[in-house]
């Protein structure tokens, strides 16, 4: 087996790891917004914030772990002229991304824990 072809599901895991974050921020931003009159006129509607925040975050810190062992796992360093450089830098950027973006959703959720109503 080459080279390319045992690097494909590592690249793809990484690609994952890389673009989940700022998606799944998007997707929470987005249908935070939406829901948030649904939860203000009927506060049954309140879980779909939180399993909003869930959904989204799971994924994020599934791309987190994922850059994280990639990270971990690559010899080359990523000022290295080589395609495990590439991938180093990829993976550390994709965390860094991941944890930022993480972080956001989960800032955005918490504030449904302190509204009690809605003006």
């Amino acid at each position: 087996m080459t080279d390319i072809a045992r690097s494909r599901p590592a690249m793809t895991a990484l690609w994952y790891g890389f673009s989940v974050g700022p998606v799944a921020w998007a997707v929470h931003i987005v249908g935070s917004a939406a829901l948030v009159q649904y939860s203000c006129n009927d506060h049954r509607w309140r879980w779909t914030l939180h399993a909003l925040t869930v959904g989204t975050a799971v994924p994020t810190a599934i791309g987190l772990a994922i850059c994280l062992g990639i990270a971990r796992r690559v010899p080359d360093p990523e000022d290295a002229g080589s395609p495990g450089g590439r991938t180093d830098f990829l993976a550390k950027v994709g965390a860094l991304t991941a944890a930022i973006s993480l972080a956001l959703i989960l800032l955005e959720g918490s504030y449904v824990l302190f509204l009690h109503r809605c003006g």
